[in-house]
């Protein structure tokens, strides 16, 4: 998602009223501790701020903490007790880089996890050799179906935005997952939340899964 104006002052605006909660309080059931609620299209102005907002302190950010915010929830950026289901990701994620994780906007709303299995099963066709019920005689089928289980999960360092102080931290995702969305899309003039259904995997899957554990409440040093 493009803001219509790249004026300094247009986007100082838009920045107003965000800031990064850093450290919470998780005895205080606000930001990324209080479950987020279901975003709707009047909400994609508060998209467009998100947007701007971690657009200007990247730099900010940079030489602060030394990390680079790939997403950030909107649960982050404030201390709302019913903060709303939107991340935002970096514009380089527009692009597939790095590793094919290719966003189609710079807002994602609403994201739901469909189908994450721990193992990822193929079916591959083998050659192999049976008795004949029959003849007695051994043969070889061409075509046999051979069902097939791969391991799923990895473990990914993962340094948090809201956990500066702390270092990046080992946790267990899925690799490979089915996931629905929505995201703000401009049609005949007027801005719409357009639903994604795809299988994501790699980078891409991890920052969902990392983005959602803050709608929920949950986040990778602090779990219900």
């Amino acid at each position: 998602m493009r803001l219509c104006s790249n004026q300094q002052r247009t986007l100082s605006l838009l920045k107003s009223n965000m800031q990064l909660v850093i450290n919470p309080d998780h005895t205080k059931k606000q930001g990324i501790y209080a479950v987020s609620a279901r975003a709707k299209r009047s909400d994609i102005p508060l998209a467009a701020r998100m947007v701007a907002y971690c657009d200007q302190s990247e730099e900010e950010w940079a030489a602060k903490y030394d990390i680079k915010a790939w997403a950030m929830a909107q649960a982050q950026l404030c201390e709302s007790t019913r903060p709303l289901r939107i991340f935002v990701v970096h514009p380089s994620l527009l692009e597939g880089n790095p590793k094919n994780a290719k966003f189609p906007a710079r807002a994602i709303f609403n994201p739901v996890i469909l189908e994450a299995e721990k193992e990822l099963i193929t079916y591959k066709n083998v050659r192999k050799t049976v008795t004949n019920a029959k003849t007695g005689r051994r043969e070889i089928h061409d075509r046999v179906p051979e069902r097939c289980a791969s391991p799923n999960i990895f473990e990914p360092e993962e340094g948090c935005m809201s956990f500066t102080h702390r270092k990046p931290k080992k946790v267990q995702r899925v690799f490979r997952m089915t996931v629905r969305y929505w995201y703000p899309r401009r049609i005949l003039g007027f801005w719409v939340l357009w639903r994604v259904t795809e299988q994501i995997e790699g980078l891409k899957s991890q920052i969902f899964q990392h983005e959602i554990q803050h709608m929920e409440g949950e986040n990778i040093f602090h779990a219900k």
